[in-house]
């Protein structure tokens, strides 16, 4: 199966709740904070997001390139009739800020570990994802949506620039 990939600007959350995907990505660190991006914004909105990061040990390095994940129930009367999303925490960052010796927590091999997962474990699905990695990871957007675009082949994905609605 070969994939789609395109841009859309809102919320990422709102097309998620409103059934247009089948699942979310986003990035987070291996200490089981997501205070920060959109991954505090997720842990507020949907609590077992956090509660599946929370089930993992704090500070396990070995937890880059993979992900947890939580189903997420929705309203059934969405235009596409989806009645659940999938919240996929991919561990694309050891720390959780620039430090003097890592000044950019992004792990360019994680991400293309855990994409290549993802790819296989959601071959089929519709995929949202903000600029993950790009953020306060500190990341190469460019360098990272090369990584997407060659790792999710088989998954139509939706790479939803942030805007305010």
């Amino acid at each position: 199966m070969m994939g789609t990939f395109s841009v859309a600007h809102g919320d990422l959350l709102d097309y998620a709740t409103d059934g247009h995907f089948d699942v979310i990505i986003h990035g987070c660190n291996c200490f089981c904070t997501m205070g920060g991006g959109i991954a505090a914004s997720i842990s507020a909105r949907f609590p077992a997001a956090l509660k599946v990061d929370r089930g993992t040990t704090m500070g396990d390095k070995s937890k880059l390139g993979s992900y947890t994940s939580a189903t997420i129930d929705i309203d059934s009367t969405t235009k596409t009739g989806r009645t659940a999303f999938v919240i996929v925490n991919a561990y694309t960052q050891y720390m959780c800020s620039p430090t003097k010796e890592v000044p950019i927590p992004c792990d360019y091999d994680a991400i293309d570990k855990v994409m290549t997962r993802i790819n296989h474990d959601f071959a089929g699905k519709s995929i949202g994802l903000p600029q993950l990695g790009a953020g306060l990871a500190g990341g190469d957007w460019t360098k990272i949506e090369e990584i997407i675009r060659k790792r999710l082949t088989a998954c139509d994905v939706t790479i939803v620039l942030f805007q305010a609605s």
